[in-house]
């Protein structure tokens, strides 16, 4: 996970870029969506996945709330959900790199 050190002195211009750029990193291209036709294993592919981020699952749909769901493992780079059912999820990946 990455650790965002406070500010110490504004006018270090390399210190607050550093710091800008890891905020950002934690906001974007982390969200997403899955749709399932049948139960089965899915696969999240990011390469800001790592053994320490947190994948949380949202049904979309009807469908999706009436299914069962849980992320069987995390990995460099992706995240495997199995699912029993159908349905369309939106997911959002917490801690990454």
């Amino acid at each position: 996970m990455t650790t965002i050190n406070p500010i110490s002195n504004i006018d270090d211009k390399s210190n607050l870029r550093s710091i800008i750029n890891q905020t950002i990193r934690q906001v974007s291209d982390v969200s997403g969506s899955i749709t399932v036709a049948a139960s089965g294993t899915i696969t999240i592919q990011n390469p800001k996945i790592f053994s320490g981020t947190v994948i949380v699952l949202s049904p979309r749909n009807a469908a999706a709330s009436s299914a069962t769901y849980y992320v069987s493992s995390v990995s460099e780079g992706s995240a495997s959900v199995v699912v029993t059912g159908s349905g369309v999820f939106d997911y959002q990946l917490c801690g990454v790199r």
